[in-house]
């Protein structure tokens, strides 16, 4: 049972984009791999999870930097200009 949870929640992670979502996501799969002990993947899937998981960091890492950045730039429209509230949610999502 637990490899058909952790396929699906994995399936459901690779298609979601929201933080708030994913984050319950990753502690899922944290706490049925816990619960199911030692031996539940072989060698070559825990490479493939530990590859896969490298990959969310590095897309978490660029994103960060990206909203980082973005809240930098000076706006060449007044209309444009980042308020607190942009801020504060670039923040957030970070």
């Amino acid at each position: 049972m637990a490899r058909v949870y952790n396929e699906k929640i994995f399936k459901a992670l690779e298609e979601e984009f929201d933080t708030d979502t994913r984050i319950p996501q990753i502690q899922a799969l944290k706490e049925i791999i816990d619960e199911a002990g030692p031996g539940l993947f072989t060698a070559d899937e825990v490479n493939h999870l530990g590859n896969k998981a490298i990959e969310h960091v590095d897309k978490s890492n660029q994103r960060i930097g990206d909203n980082k950045e973005y809240s930098k730039q000076e706006q060449e429209d007044e209309d444009d200009e980042l308020d607190a509230e942009d801020i504060a949610l670039l923040k957030a999502e970070n």
